[in-house]
């Protein structure tokens, strides 16, 4: 939904001391509607991720009717746990618990439409072109296993719809950041797919239409007016909040092994009962090994398990990491050649410099040369800085880049220090020197 409907929003709905524009974030609406139980905060985080949240609950279940119960019963779950969330934006939070409350829906009972005879032929027919269902409900579970660095993007570009700018803004990244990782993201993606036999040239995402009324009943029912929730909502909000205290990816395998263990059961119950309907047979009499002190105990048959096991993974050649550093360098050196004849952005550099280090890490061996890697990171990072802030005065650049180096630098001061490094004194200009 677009921004400037949000703040339409924040002079229709009442007054408010939320900051207008762009910069009501994610955070800032949470510790609003926990500090001063603001519903209008809570209406506007519900209106803002109502379409990927809605997206995410349709592409796993089936029915509307429970789609809209786990599309409630996650806007229910951030208001109950709004304190504990840290985030600025709540998008890739917001995804995973409702992948969660669909997939607990859909292995309990679900509402299934029971169609007469008569009725069929007035069933449209299915569209060739409409995506799989199984297929989209996995490539949710995938989605929600990623981490947040990689499902932050996609969420806000795929579901929601913004641009890769408008992301980058939401998030802080470089949009450089937003577009390598929405790419790294979509290739996840595929190889996760294609080790459960799914073989796809792209990554799609079906849009589904957001029921009316829906979103303004949710906010109801969350700040504690009517309409009530349903005691199935309620007690689906139960189960999600358990579960969110396991891990994403074991989630998933709950709800997976689930299914298996219900064919097991079902199968055991089979077996169980042939066991009681069929003859007996007498086992037949095996005489006693008489010779175990000399052979010792008989031998278990070991199943050659070690043939499934993976592949241990296979070092990285020394050359191919030395070649990725050389390419963060000169695209840095590059970018921070236009930067300084006036055709650049520092928002260019700051990416490509934790490229660069990241590169350097990878390559050190020595705690020295980590030490020396990082300190070579804020130093960049200060260049840009130095030159952002000049330009910011000068009225050549956008005050809004200083402010991004300034926090990328306080950044790379924070991961020196939280590596025990001290941080280096900034390299003063040598006037003595200019004046000679």
């Amino acid at each position: 939904m677009p921004r400037r409907f949000f703040c339409h929003l924040l002079q229709v709905l009442g007054p408010s001391k939320i900051p207008t524009g762009d910069q009501v974030s994610d955070g800032d609406l949470l510790r609003r509607f926990c500090r001063e139980k603001d519903h209008t905060a809570f209406e506007l985080l519900v209106r803002r991720h109502a379409e990927a949240v809605w997206i995410a609950c349709r592409g796993v279940l089936r029915s509307e009717t429970d789609a809209e119960d786990a599309f409630q019963a996650t806007f229910l779950v951030l208001a109950a746990k709004a304190r504990t969330i840290r985030s600025q934006s709540i998008a890739a939070w917001l995804h995973r618990v409702a992948v969660t409350a669909a997939l607990t829906l859909r292995r309990g009972c679900s509402h299934v439409a029971i169609i007469a005879a008569e009725q069929l032929d007035a069933l449209a027919a299915s569209v060739p072109d409409e995506p799989d269902q199984e297929l989209v409900t996995i490539l949710h579970e995938e989605l929600s296993n990623l981490p947040d660095r990689y499902r932050l993007p996609v969420v806000l570009c795929e579901l929601e719809g913004h641009t890769h700018a408008e992301a980058a803004h939401l998030l802080g990244w470089p949009v450089g950041s937003v577009s390598s990782r929405l790419s790294r993201a979509r290739t996840r993606l595929r190889d996760r797919l294609r080790r459960r036999g799914i073989s796809t040239p792209s990554i799609r995402f079906p849009v589904s239409s957001l029921p009316v009324g829906l979103v303004r009943k949710i906010s109801s029912a969350a700040i504690g007016t009517p309409p009530r929730i349903a005691p199935t909502v309620s007690n689906l909000c139960e189960e999600v909040i358990k579960m969110l205290r396991i891990p994403p990816h074991t989630v998933i395998s709950i709800s997976l092994l689930s299914v298996a263990l219900m064919g097991l059961m079902g199968w055991g119950t089979i077996a169980a009962w042939g066991r009681s309907h069929s003859p007996t047979v007498p086992a037949p009499q095996v005489p006693p090994d008489t010779n175990h002190r000399l052979t010792g105990p008989p031998q278990t048959q070991l199943s050659p398990i070690t043939a499934d096991l993976p592949p241990a993974p296979q070092p990285i050649p020394k050359q191919l990491l030395e070649k990725r550093l050389q390419a963060a360098r000169n695209v840095f050196e590059q970018h921070l050649a236009r930067l300084k004849a006036g055709q650049g952005l520092p928002s260019e550099l700051f990416g490509w410099s934790e490229h660069w280090v990241d590169a350097e890490i990878a390559l050190s061996g020595k705690a020295a040369e980590r030490a020396e890697a990082l300190k070579g990171h804020l130093a960049r990072i200060r260049e840009v800085e130095r030159m952002a802030v000049a330009y910011a005065k000068a009225g050549q650049g956008r005050q809004a880049d200083a402010d991004a180096a300034i926090y990328y630098r306080l950044e790379a001061e924070i991961r020196l220090l939280r590596e025990g490094i001290p941080l280096p004194a900034p390299r003063e200009e040598k006037k003595q020197t200019e004046k000679k």
